[in-house]
């Protein structure tokens, strides 16, 4: 089955859609400025939560997160990332229901690994 597998998933790297995608999640994962970013929208959600918990949350405490969260939304690097993602994750669905179709059965559930063993 290898002999298959290999040769598939060499095609699908060579992709112009999979490409992209992967040269997005690159330079989203190497961009300072969306690490710092992640980095403080994780803190103030953190904080967030636990005033929701405690009852202390307010508009003004979750107006400042919104205006991170647009601003971290607006990079480049985020756009062109959740483009790309969307477009290489809509390219696998459309090869799965492909083979779906010719095997007759859900191609990307049974090709994943099991959990039994």
């Amino acid at each position: 089955m290898n002999h298959i597998i290999e040769p598939f998933a060499q095609a699908l790297e060579q992709h112009e859609v999979i490409i992209s995608f992967l040269k997005a999640k690159k330079q989203f994962e190497s961009s300072d400025e969306v690490i710092r970013l992640a980095a403080e929208l994780r803190t103030k959600s953190q904080i967030l939560q636990k005033k929701q918990y405690d009852g202390s949350l307010t508009e003004a405490d979750i107006i400042p997160f919104k205006e991170l969260q647009n601003t971290y939304n607006q990079l480049l690097e985020v756009k062109h990332y959740k483009t790309a993602s969307n477009k290489a994750s809509e390219f696998l669905r459309g090869i799965n229901e492909t083979i779906s179709t010719e095997c007759g059965m859900n191609f990307a559930s049974n090709a994943s690994a099991s959990s039994c063993c």
